[in-house]
């Protein structure tokens, strides 16, 4: 596997990209985090991590995706708390959230071995989002988002502002 670099939103940041002759990496282009539930129905995987802060402005609409989907910590989401998610073909996989800690999950499938670390900004803001070893996660304040499509064979990835703006 080698790794190079690209230029991903906000400008002047760097992150790694996988080339396994087998998978593309991705700048995502929705407009909201939801989207990615949205478009993972099938045969995908998408990981949300918080680095710093994720509620302020997340909106009921990504809320009550996240509750469709089987999630049921999103509704007790706070200010600066640590919150990572993984959702699988549409069906949440499991979800983590903390006050006054960081959280981790960690996961496999027959092909990527799955790392989510969220840690808010009293707790170390920090995001990581680790494919085989690779932190993908784009590590920017807010919601940082990664979605594998394994059909397309794609990663795209993505980080949400959910403090200072309204995505």
């Amino acid at each position: 596997m080698n790794i190079s670099e690209i230029d991903i939103w906000p400008p002047g940041v760097k992150m790694p990209v996988i080339e396994s002759g087998k998978f593309r990496l991705s700048t995502g282009n929705f407009s909201k985090p939801e989207d990615y539930i949205e478009n993972c129905k099938t045969n995908c995987l998408v990981m949300f991590s918080i680095r710093d802060e994720g509620s302020v402005n997340l909106t009921a609409e990504f809320k009550e995706k996240m509750n469709r989907v089987g999630g049921k910590s999103i509704d007790e989401l706070s200010y600066r708390d640590s919150y990572v998610v993984l959702i699988s073909d549409g069906v949440m996989i499991d979800e983590a959230l903390a006050s006054k800690n960081n959280v981790e999950l960690d996961y496999k499938n027959g092909m990527h071995v799955i790392k989510l670390f969220s840690a808010g900004y009293d707790v170390g803001d920090s995001s990581l989002i680790s494919v085989n070893g690779i932190d993908i996660s784009p590590n920017q304040r807010g919601v940082n988002v990664v979605s594998i499509d394994y059909a397309k064979k794609l990663f795209l990835v993505q980080a949400f502002d959910t403090y200072g703006v309204v995505y």
